[in-house]
C-alpha cells in the first residue's frame, strides 16, 4: 500500500511534466506492474535455462499486442538512417540487454528480493527527471518517493525476518 501511494504521488503530481491524463498513465503502469509482476514470477524457471528466448518471447508477444494500438495511433515507420539508428538502439540496450540481465539476475535472488528491487525503477525515473531533465519534485512527489522507500525497506526487513525464522537453533 505504502508503494502503491508513493508510486501515485510520485507519478501524478502536479509540476512533475505529467502528460494530459496522469491517472490513465498511472492505471496502465499499474497495469503494466502486474503484468510484469506476473512475468517475473513465471518466469524464474524459465530463466534458469535461456534468458534470451524469455526475453525474445515476451518481447515479440508484447509487440504483437501492441501492433493494434500503434497503428490505431498512426504510428509510422523511422524515414531516415539516423532515427533507425536510435530505434535499433532503444530496441537493443534499454530493452533486451536490460530484460536478459534482469532475467539472468533471476538466477541469484529470491523472487520477493526481484521485486522489492522493481520499485527502484519508477522512483529512479523520477529522481533521473528532476537531475537530467530538471522537472521539479513537488512535496507530494518526495512524500511519495519517502514512502517508496519505505516500502522497500518494509520488505526487506520483513524478508530478513522470514529467514531468520528458518534458522535451525
Amino acid at each position: 500500500l505504502m508503494a502503491l501511494t508513493g508510486l501515485v504521488l510520485v507519478s501524478i503530481a502536479p509540476g512533475g511534466g505529467a502528460g494530459d491524463h496522469p491517472v490513465r498513465g498511472v492505471l496502465a503502469s499499474i497495469a503494466s506492474g502486474l503484468g510484469y509482476a506476473a512475468i517475473t514470477g513465471l518466469s524464474r524457471t524459465l530463466t534458469q535455462e535461456q534468458p534470451l528466448v524469455l526475453v525474445g518471447v515476451t518481447s515479440a508477444v508484447g509487440a504483437l499486442l501492441l501492433l493494434p494500438f500503434a497503428l490505431a495511433a498512426g504510428i509510422s515507420a523511422p524515414h531516415d538512417a539516423v532515427t533507425w539508428v536510435r530505434v535499433g538502439y532503444i530496441g537493443a540496450v534499454p530493452t533486451v540487454l536490460a530484460y536478459l540481465l534482469f532475467y539472468r539476475g533471476l538466477r541469484d535472488v529470491a523472487s520477493d528480493v526481484a521485486g522489492i528491487l522493481t520499485l527502484l525503477e519508477p522512483l529512479t525515473a523520477a529522481v533521473l527527471a528532476a537531475i537530467v531533465l530538471g522537472e521539479s519534485m513537488t512535496t507530494a512527489a518526495l512524500v511519495g518517493a519517502a514512502l517508496m522507500l519505505a516500502a522497500i525497506g518494509v520488505l526487506s526487513a520483513r524478508g530478513d525476518v522470514s529467514e531468520q525464522r528458518q534458522l535451525p537453533g
